[in-house]
């Protein structure tokens, strides 16, 4: 027998790691992506699928952090502080890779209906237009993640997994 799933504002430390892992490794495919002429569109498409799971599992991690956060409370107003930095930042990078999801559609949009004199010209915008998104949302993601870290090891926050 399976052992029960701990209820849902425990989630937060199971569900965190999955956007971390996907979303620091889903640029791979896009740059391949742009490099395999060949099979240009089977890598984009990879990499949207990739960021489409990571962004979904981020949406997932930031619901269970709040329903966390209800629970776990600031014991001290130095813990408080650091829970709303922690909050912030996980709602700015939310949102970064949000607009990366759109902007990387787009442009993957753009380039299938562009003519091929204009095909090079539209992938490089594109390209160097998702970049700067996803290197500061991926920025956003590696410093939200330090400030959860400061919460638990720092802080000795937990989530409620014995409820």
């Amino acid at each position: 027998m399976l052992p029960p799933l701990p209820p849902y504002e425990a989630l937060h430390p199971l569900a965190v790691h999955l956007p971390i892992g996907v979303l620091l490794v889903a640029w791979v495919p896009m740059l391949i992506g742009v490099l395999d002429r060949k099979r240009r569109h089977t890598w984009l498409a990879c990499g949207a699928v990739m960021l489409l799971i990571g962004v979904a599992s981020l949406q997932f991690a930031v619901m269970t952090g709040e329903a966390a956060e209800r629970i776990v409370g600031g014991a001290t107003q130095e813990i408080s502080d650091a829970i709303s930095a922690h909050e912030v930042l996980a709602n700015r990078t939310r949102m970064l890779y949000i607009l990366t999801v759109f902007l990387y559609m787009l442009a993957w949009l753009i380039y299938a209906k562009a003519q091929p004199k204009r095909e090079r010209m539209v992938l490089v915008v594109g390209c160097a237009t998702v970049a700067i998104i996803y290197t500061l949302a991926l920025m956003g993601l590696i410093n939200t993640g330090h400030t959860g870290g400061v919460l638990v090891h720092i802080y000795g926050v937990r989530a409620p997994i014995g409820r």
